[in-house]
């Protein structure tokens, strides 16, 4: 489901791919805004729109390589515009992904507040945990340690159950 103003942000299944978390981790971002076209089928304006003074025709220098983006604040309004958590860019978390306590965790790239993504390894978080990881920091830092290959599923956030079944593996996203 699209964020409710339109706007593109990265979809959780790319920040999954090993090659995309390798790319944000060198901060290069002619790789993935490849990638984000490739798997998100993003445009290069649909990229560029919600990230502040990011235009069209700078995402196609850098995406041909041509440019490249190294100062933090370009960074992190790009993290900030298509909801890249910063520990993926090397950064702090951004203030968005800081949950309000008086509203609870704000739901991740547009999903309504009753469902929460949540990544697992394979070793078996997902089936017969004892308690949810709270998010996808967590998560994705709990897939490190374990070392497993990251999962998705959405979950009830209200009950924790599993939604009707839909657990893709990485080799599904494409």
């Amino acid at each position: 489901m699209p964020p409710a103003n339109g706007l593109y942000r990265v979809s959780w299944q790319l920040l999954e791919r090993d090659e995309m978390c390798a790319a944000l981790r060198a901060r290069d971002f002619g790789a993935a805004f490849r990638l984000m076209k490739q798997y998100d089928g993003a445009s290069q304006n649909r990229i560029a729109s919600p990230v502040e003074g990011l235009t069209q025709s700078r995402i196609s220098r850098v995406m041909r390589d041509k440019e490249r983006i190294i100062s933090i604040h370009p960074i992190e309004r790009i993290a900030d515009g298509l909801r890249i958590p910063g520990h993926l860019l090397r950064l702090a978390p951004r203030p968005w992904e800081i949950p309000d306590p008086a509203s609870g965790p704000a739901p991740p790239n547009g999903l309504p507040p009753d469902v929460v993504v949540v990544v697992a390894a394979d070793a078996g978080l997902l089936n017969g945990a004892s308690s949810m990881p709270s998010g996808p920091s967590e998560c994705s830092q709990s897939c490190s340690q374990a070392g497993g290959r990251p999962r998705t599923a959405m979950v009830d956030g209200g009950t924790g159950a599993q939604a009707p079944p839909t657990v893709r593996t990485n080799t599904d996203v494409g």
